[in-house]
């Protein structure tokens, strides 16, 4: 007779408890959710900074940085600085290039620049969170249009495809937005929407405009074939679609133990501040390479949050390994609390290390 884990038991029972769309179920079945479970043994690796800059001769505070993509058509990384409105420019070694900033409200000005992509032609796009604004430049980062949208939904806001479509996602407490993703083109004419989202149920009715505002809230990144993977910042869930929005894996992470700690962190703080609002933020980044999904998953320590970093089969979600990121802190090596990172180059990952770094590692 085989013996009862009764650790097993509890976290299953605390899932199904508290987590009243994440269970496996019947429903879960139905909607064709795939459960992706948590490997025994395995595989750890270590990834050390190749190149890390803590300092800038600018004055840049490396902790308000809020993105960072690579630049392939041009081989450099562009950073964009939130809070003080000005995308950075380095290149594949970290050295710096240029600033470019253009503060203000009026045509080819930008305040707070969140997302940014590239086109093969040299054209960029990016995002200004406040003005609810997509700025695109030609070569050389000269002005060429703009267009209006709604508020962005993530802040990792803008992605193009290899014709040039650009992909945003779109808050999603406006009533007129009822899918995930929504496809414009350079004029800003809508031309395509897909995404099923989640029913909104009514968790707190005291912050209702905000739970519904995260409730759909999602991260997303395009792989080389225009494929599109999302994962959710309330829900344990990765998604993929193909080029055309037709929804190709729909992959269910509640069995992972860091879904059933941030679950049992975010009961407590509400039974602990009612009045406060809190999200369960399960899924924080994805990024794409040719052949991996690497997703970046809330996890919580000694009531300290962390990041767990995995890396993911583009074709099925299967967990391949797990990564751990060091980078120098107070006189030694430690994992930064959440980074922003770019995975898409070959061979490396650009990111953003929220102790006070930009870094270099090698995948």
């Amino acid at each position: 007779m085989k013996k009862i884990c009764y650790s097993s038991v509890l976290l299953f029972f605390f899932i199904s408890v508290f987590s009243p769309v994440y269970a496996q179920s019947d429903e879960i079945v139905m909607k064709g959710i795939t459960p992706i479970y948590y490997p025994k043994n395995l595989p750890t690796e270590e990834r050390l900074p190749i190149i890390e800059v803590r300092k800038s001769r600018l004055g840049i505070n490396f902790d308000t940085l809020g993105f960072i993509r690579y630049n392939k058509y041009e081989d450099k990384v562009y950073i964009c600085d939130t809070n003080n409105g000005v995308i950075w420019v380095y290149d594949t070694d970290l050295n710096f290039i240029k600033g470019i900033k253009n503060y203000g409200q009026g045509p080819g000005e930008f305040t707070h620049p969140t997302g940014i992509d590239f086109y093969k032609d040299g054209r960029g796009v990016f995002f200004d969170f406040l003005s609810m604004r997509v700025l695109l430049y030609d070569k050389n980062f000269t002005f060429n249009s703009q267009f209006k949208t709604a508020p962005s939904g993530t802040w990792n806001t803008v992605c193009m495809d290899s014709k040039g479509r650009i992909y945003l996602h779109l808050r999603m407490n406006y009533q007129e937005f009822n899918k995930l993703i929504t496809v414009k083109n350079f004029d800003g004419d809508t031309i395509n929407e897909f995404g099923e989202t989640f029913e909104y149920k009514n968790e707190d009715p005291s912050h209702e405009k905000v739970f519904k505002f995260s409730y759909n809230k999602i991260t997303f990144a395009l792989d080389e074939d225009d494929n599109i993977y999302c994962g959710f910042n309330e829900h344990p869930i990765v998604r993929k679609y193909d080029k055309n929005g037709n929804l190709v894996f729909d992959a269910d992470f509640s069995n992972f133990p860091s879904i059933s700690r941030v679950l049992n962190q975010w009961e407590r703080k509400r039974r602990r501040d009612k009045e406060a609002y809190w999200t369960k933020g399960f899924i924080s980044l994805i990024s794409v390479d040719k052949e991996y999904m690497y997703i970046e998953f809330n996890d919580f320590f000694n009531n300290e949050s962390k990041s767990q970093f995995y890396v993911l089969d583009k074709e099925n979600a299967e967990v391949v390994k797990k990564l751990e990121f060091k980078v120098n802190y107070n006189k030694g090596l430690s994992e930064p609390n959440y980074m922003v990172f770019d995975a898409s180059p070959s061979n490396y990952i650009y990111a953003i290390c929220h102790n006070g770094a930009i870094a270099k590692f090698k995948k």
